[in-house]
């Protein structure tokens, strides 16, 4: 049997519970082991799979972004490109992630998850083969169109991660697997790809990676109409029944009670509008400090695979600090990154605050999933995370290339990635501070 920390019992219990009692949990978790039919070996092995599968579907579908300043560095480059052309090109594969992601609440629950994944990989690998024989026009686009299948296939994901027994961990594995691929694929279209075969051979090799998605799709549910389990109709009904009289159903998106998770996605689209002005620039400042483009796609990958370290400590980190102090180690660590950036010159300068940059965003990702659950106790909020994750990163690539267009200083990227940050965690801190006070009043 597997054991079960007091801390992880609390986090599921809000995510999933509409009362958030006590008495709710202790039937729950009565009825969870009280499964004489599933294995801990089997049921272990399914757990592991679904990690699998959602971390596989995640690091396909946020690849472009993981890889994004490599993509932007080769137009520059090698189709001449100016800031503000490139960070249109950004916006615009961001922009039709968002637009998947915010309609993603009226259709996620009514389509087969297998075949919007697989059909989107699909799609989404044609548009990036055909973006290396279009006009910019054409190419806008077609990255736009390609956003729009990775937002449909995150969607999918982020909303089966969300019930998951374990989010957190997900979510953690699923972070360190796209270090991983993203570090692998920059050395290989550094190394080989664009140098060989410029960037018709970069659109293929991104093209080609969605194969992984169009593969593990069959493995996921079909969705979450119609398709709870028994144990998990048992445990819901276990809660109803223990439920104080006069609770509420559910908690409608727009009302009271929503105000505390609604806040958390505003931090969250915040936070991203400033990360991804560096991130989608980070191979073009690296240009202007005089580094050649195989130094920087060395340093680039190495950086991605160790920047997998910041979601590994966020897993073993877990719940023993709470969620606001793992968001002020992180935002620490972010703006000591921003401030070495602007300052240093050296290789080992950019190096050391790219890596450091880059582990800190991916400590602080599972955290700010967990404010959002916490504010609120409904999983709705936690599936369109990716949404405002969205409405932040299709905003920074396009701000910062309209102020440094015709310009060789990023300091206008340094200081709203600065700004941004610190105004996230100044919301994230509003939130924590209200949700203990709601729980302290509730008792």
């Amino acid at each position: 049997m597997a054991a079960h920390s007091r801390a992880d019992f609390k986090v599921l219990n809000r995510m999933s519970d509409q009362t958030n009692c006590t008495d709710a949990l202790t039937a729950t978790l009565v009825n969870a082991y009280a499964e004489p039919t599933i294995k801990p070996t089997a049921k272990r092995f399914g757990q592991a799979r679904d990690y699998f599968v959602v971390a596989s579907v995640l690091t396909v579908n946020n690849l472009v972004y993981n890889t994004l300043f490599i993509i932007l560095g080769a137009m520059a480059t090698q189709r001449g490109y100016d800031e503000k052309q490139i960070g249109f090109l950004g916006s615009a594969f961001l922009l039709g992630q968002l637009i998947s992601n915010l309609s993603g609440a009226l259709w996620v629950n009514k389509v087969d998850w297998r075949v919007a994944v697989g059909g989107s990989g699909i799609a989404c690998a044609l548009f990036m083969a055909g973006a290396a024989f279009v006009s910019y026009t054409t190419l806008i686009g077609f990255y736009l169109l390609a956003g729009s299948m990775t937002g449909i296939a995150l969607s999918c994901a982020f909303c089966h991660m969300s019930g998951m027994q374990n989010p957190v961990r997900a979510y953690s594995i699923s972070l360190i697997m796209q270090c991983l691929v993203a570090g692998g694929v920059i050395l290989l279209l550094q190394s080989y790809i664009l140098p060989k075969f410029g960037f018709i051979g970069l659109s293929y090799t991104i093209a080609a990676t969605f194969a992984l998605a169009i593969f593990t799709a069959p493995c996921l549910p079909k969705g979450f109409a119609g398709q709870a389990s028994n144990n998990q109709l048992r445990n819901a009904d276990a809660i109803l029944k223990s439920a104080p009289k006069g609770t509420g159903q559910g908690v409608p998106l727009l009302s009271k009670d929503a105000i505390l998770p609604m806040l958390g996605l505003v931090a969250i689209a915040v936070y991203f509008l400033g990360q991804t002005s560096i991130w989608a620039f980070i191979e073009r400042i690296g240009n202007t400090k005089g580094f050649d483009a195989s130094s920087i796609g060395t340093m680039s990958a190495a950086v991605l695979i160790l920047c997998s370290l910041g979601a590994w400590a966020a897993s073993i980190t877990g719940q023993r600090l709470g969620h606001i102090k793992p968001l002020f180690i992180g935002t620490i660590g972010f703006l000591v990154a921003i401030v070495i950036l602007y300052y240093s010159d050296s290789r080992l300068g950019y190096f050391l605050s790219f890596l450091l940059y880059a582990s800190a965003w991916n400590y602080v990702l599972p955290y700010q999933l967990l404010m959002v659950s916490q504010g609120e106790k409904n999983s709705v909020y936690a599936s369109i995370i990716p949404a405002f994750q969205s409405v932040g990163a299709s905003a920074g690539p396009a701000v910062v290339g309209l102020l440094v267009v015709g310009g060789n200083s990023y300091a206008p990227a340094y200081l709203l990635a600065i700004s941004t940050a610190i105004f996230s965690l100044v919301i994230f801190l509003v939130v924590h501070l209200k949700s203990k006070k709601q729980l302290f009043s509730s008792d």
